[in-house]
């Protein structure tokens, strides 16, 4: 598998719903998320997590680039967070 349109997982959504491909309004969007430490020191015992949304709506050579990534959320340190889902609720409520 190269690209993400071609995961099993996203055949099966357009097999089971073809109509959502065709809607040009449905969004794709990726998630990533890794905690960084924001000072450049990896013994550091501060922590920031950034959540990333990929745009897969848009040609696969762009979706990775500056100008096509969205920065949805920054989890502030200083440690570690210890459950992600009470900081995504409100993004994927909003989405």
């Amino acid at each position: 598998m190269r690209l993400v349109v071609d995961s099993p997982v996203v055949q099966h959504v357009e097999q089971t719903w073809p109509e959502f491909r065709r809607d040009l309004r449905h969004l794709r969007f990726g998630l990533a998320s890794d905690g960084v430490s924001p000072y450049g020191v990896k013994s550091s015992s501060h922590s920031t997590w950034p959540i990333v949304l990929t745009n897969y709506n848009v040609p696969p050579w762009l979706a990775s680039k500056k100008g096509f990534l969205l920065l949805a959320l920054i989890i502030p340190g200083p440690k570690k967070v210890k459950n992600i889902d009470i900081y995504l609720e409100p993004l994927v409520e909003e989405l």
